[in-house]
């Protein structure tokens, strides 16, 4: 079954309204495109991991069909039925109670699919936002804590290295000190062992006091390292809290912009449905008042008893259509029927009256020089008793107005019609004229054998 539309009511009421009708035939299956559109993304938000487990021909056309049917079919059908109540109401066919129910339900349904339509577009529009503005960039405190280990390590080898330093110089010291006891002890006998003790314990006593002496030094080292660590550790705590207060502040203010932008795109994307609507009752009323109807055109199967005889039937139609099309195809390539010459047009004398017009042979100089004829037309008056002002009783061009054939003559030589310049003409051309006289005289026509010499002889 085909649906089309009755022409419209010609008036002023169509010439006001013609450009926004003409609009909204446009807007209406546009918006329908729009509003499917955003539908399908909500609908792509759900399905998506689900479908990320198979190949890509699976994907796509699942997805193409999860468009058709989730996403076009109810917009589609939406328009259609927001476009049936308010033609029920302008018409005012609800009288009876079937009416009042079939409108009630199609009100409803309505109702229902435009509250999915505005919930998938929202949702849609939020996780499209959201891929949008994507994340913040913030600052990167694996650098700061790289720094910070990067420092400890420089304090530890600085430490090792002073140290080795410090332990060695003892060490050379300390082994003096030992190498002078020996010395000392190999020098000793029963009668200098008092004075070898003396000497050796002033290099003991020494040798205390450089391990004192070297403890001493690991001390202070040891502190000025704790030291280090702990001014590094300072920093890097500083520097941290600040990286992470700044990042923190960045992503407050970028989730704020996000959820602002989701706000407003998920705000556009809902409420397409509802400028559909819109769109689809103003259509429907444009329609009402400049009289334009839907007019059904019904097909053979349009009302088959029994699913199975249409199942039967398809193969046919699908075979006659495909063979109708495919003819009316090679009918537009043929080129376009050009007009017969023997179609000419012919203009209507009828309501013309002919008036001679006498004129000097000043204005028929000048007549002629503008080939102009001087013959005009009167045109008859009509009841309201009005004359035509398109003609009037001077000169009348040859390109304005068809001048009809007034004493025509027949050609004594082609036998074709012609109108004389004057009364004594009697051959359309001089072609005509010198191939009679040709033919009667048997040799061709010479205008100067007839024309007097200056001596008086022919």
């Amino acid at each position: 079954m085909k649906i089309l539309h009755s022409l419209p009511k010609m008036g002023e009421t169509l010439n006001h309204d013609a450009p926004l009708l003409k609009i909204l035939r446009l807007a209406v299956p546009s918006f329908i495109l729009i509003s499917a559109t955003t539908v399908f993304f909500g609908v792509k938000s759900h399905i998506s991991e689900f479908l990320a487990q198979y190949p890509a021909w699976v994907q796509y056309p699942t997805l193409s069909i999860g468009f058709l049917l989730f996403s076009f079919a109810p917009d589609a059908l939406n328009a259609v039925l927001v476009a049936y109540v308010v033609r029920s109401l302008l018409k005012k066919q609800f009288t009876g109670v079937t009416s009042i129910i079939l409108i009630c339900f199609c009100a409803t349904l309505s109702v229902g699919l435009t509250v999915y339509s505005f919930k998938m577009s929202k949702n849609a529009a939020i996780v499209a936002a959201e891929k949008a503005a994507g994340e913040a960039k913030q600052l990167d405190v694996a650098i700061i804590d790289t720094g910070y280990g990067s420092a400890l390590e420089r304090i530890k080898s600085d430490y090792s290295e002073e140290t080795v330093g410090i332990e060695g110089n003892y060490l050379a010291l300390i082994r003096a000190e030992e190498t002078a006891i020996a010395s000392w002890e190999k020098k000793r006998n029963d009668r200098n062992t008092q004075w070898i003790d003396s000497r050796q314990d002033r290099h003991r006593a020494t040798i205390k006091n450089l391990l004192a002496a070297k403890k001493s030094e690991l001390d202070a080292l040891r502190a000025r390292k704790q030291a280090a660590e702990d001014a590094a550790a300072a920093v890097h705590s500083d520097d941290r809290q600040r990286t992470t207060a700044y990042n923190d502040e960045k992503a407050a203010r970028h989730n704020q912009l996000s959820a602002v932008f989701s706000a407003q795109l998920s705000w556009l994307a809902g409420y397409a449905v509802f400028i559909l609507m819109i769109l689809a009752s103003v259509r429907e009323i444009l329609y009402h008042r400049n009289g334009i109807e839907p007019k059904p055109i019904f097909g053979q199967f349009d009302f088959q008893p029994s699913p199975v005889l249409e199942t039967l039937a398809y193969p046919f139609v699908y075979i006659g259509r495909h063979t109708v099309n495919t003819v009316r195809t090679w009918y537009e390539a043929l080129p376009e029927l050009k007009e017969r010459p023997d179609f000419a047009p012919v203009t209507d004398y009828s309501e013309y009256d002919q008036k001679v017009i006498k004129l000097k042979s000043k204005d028929r100089r000048e007549a002629e020089a503008k080939e102009e004829r001087a013959i005009g037309f009167i045109r008859a008056v009509n009841n309201a008793g009005s004359d035509n002002p398109s003609v009037n009783n001077g000169t009348v061009n040859n390109a304005t107005v068809v001048a009809p054939k007034m004493g025509v003559k027949k050609c004594l030589q082609c036998g074709s019609e012609y109108v004389p310049k004057v009364a004594w003409q009697k051959y359309c051309t001089s072609d005509c004229k010198e191939a009679f006289h040709a033919e009667k005289h048997g040799k061709p026509f010479n205008p100067m054998q007839y024309h007097k010499t200056k001596g008086g002889a022919k």
